[in-house]
């Protein structure tokens, strides 16, 4: 595209070449470095594209080859500067139209993410607009590296960054690494704390002295295993070392989900027409060609954007839209009682599998139905067994503000 448009400025000639050495002809101009581009046959003729400057080296060419040479078309800048120069307004127009343009590729106009699959983009994208790399922001000044290093101080999941600007464009392309949680200093003497309210089921302790015992029930920043261990007693109290405290506590916790599934709903048929709109956003400002409403009682919108550039690395603050008003029916369809139970079913496993560990050990789920109208609600008891146990370092305050056993 943008060896498109230098060739379009400085003017370009299409060039029919006749005769039986046009492979000859080709091979000279090539050992000539003339640049040739958009060669087809036509007719028996060879027809080729060919700069202002190199036109003038082909008829050294054709007079070596025995080609004739012949102008199919002219195009380009220069050729339409000299067919409008004695329309001086029309020029003047056309210059601070190119003005214009220069002027605003000095601008970034789009930025775009890629490479992220946890962080969201907003976030990135937020953080690039505070070191002013936004759109409609002047490129100069920017100090590429700077910004790269304080992106991976702001998020530690970044473990590469690229930041590259090329014409009106920001790309910033990152690569993100595993956090791991933070643990406790290696050596370090640390109690097991409890993360969530639970029952206990189980201790395998291996460090440590535990405080509570299976059956008894805790809460979040309770203490469960100790890292100070009692050794005995002498005549100024009690004998005590720190340790590490390693342990595996379950616990059984209960989950509660209550949502309603409706036994009407309504669905969609779409009656195939459709009520087209366009206009386009310029700096953020939208401005309908057509500003009509939609002409359907009912309908659905399907919006597509297509941002005006010139060449990939030069995008314009102005996008091109279409909004499509499609028109349906509402259709209202009802669902067996056995079928909602069913759907609340898998609505209960996927907010499991969504929000749980996923070592948690589910033992029974129980459900309860009521029907009012058309409705039914449901409440979800989930019984769930999982390790609630985290270190915390000696001396430094749990997940949780209760920390009463």
């Amino acid at each position: 595209m943008f060896l498109k448009l230098l060739n379009f400025i400085r003017g370009y000639v299409v060039v029919a070449v006749s005769g039986f050495s046009a492979e000859r002809f080709i091979n000279l101009a090539a050992r000539r470095s003339i640049y040739l581009w958009d060669a087809v046959r036509d007719e028996g003729r060879l027809r080729i594209s060919c700069s202002i400057k190199g036109f003038k080296l082909l008829r050294y060419c054709s007079k070596k080859s025995g080609c004739k040479l012949r102008i199919v078309h002219k195009a380009g800048l220069p050729f339409i500067l000299f067919r409008y120069k004695k329309r001086r307004f029309l020029m003047l127009g056309f210059a601070a139209f190119i003005g214009l343009a220069i002027y605003l590729t000095s601008f970034i106009w789009l930025v775009t993410v890629d490479g992220n699959e946890r962080l969201e983009t907003k976030a990135l994208l937020d953080k690039l607009a505070e070191m002013g790399v936004s759109s409609g922001n002047h490129k100069s000044g920017l100090v590429l590296r700077d910004i790269e290093r304080a992106l991976m101080a702001a998020f530690p999941e970044i473990v590469w960054v690229n930041l590259d600007i090329k014409g009106t464009r920001a790309r910033l392309s990152v690569v993100e690494g595993i956090v791991p949680p933070r643990p406790v200093e290696t050596g370090q003497p640390c109690d097991i704390v409890a993360a969530k309210d639970g029952i206990i089921t189980s201790m395998a302790t291996e460090l440590g002295r535990p405080m509570f015992q299976p059956g008894d029930v805790v809460k979040a920043g309770d203490v469960l295993v100790s890292g100070e261990v009692v050794v005995g007693s002498d005549e100024y109290g009690f004998t005590s070392y720190f340790v590490r405290a390693s342990s595996v506590v379950l616990a059984r916790r209960y989950y509660e989900y209550n949502f309603e599934v409706p036994l009407a709903y309504v669905i969609k048929s779409f009656t195939g027409n459709v009520k087209r709109n366009y206009g386009i956003i310029l700096f953020d400002r939208q401005l309908f060609l057509e500003n009509s409403k939609s002409p359907y009682l009912n309908y659905d919108i399907v919006s597509s954007e297509n941002r005006l550039h010139f060449g990939e690395d030069y995008p314009l603050p102005a996008v091109w839209f279409e909004n499509n008003y499609r028109e349906f029916i509402p259709i209202t369809v009802r669902r067996s009682l056995e079928e909602a139970k069913i759907m609340s079913r898998t609505i209960v496993n996927a907010r499991i599998l969504r929000e749980l560990p996923v070592d948690t050990e589910i033992t029974d789920m129980e459900f309860y139905y009521v029907v009012d109208k058309d409705v039914l609600y449901v409440s979800a008891v989930v019984t769930a067994v999982e390790n609630i146990g985290v270190q915390v370092g000696l001396g430094r305050p749990g997940p949780a503000m209760n920390n009463e056993q």
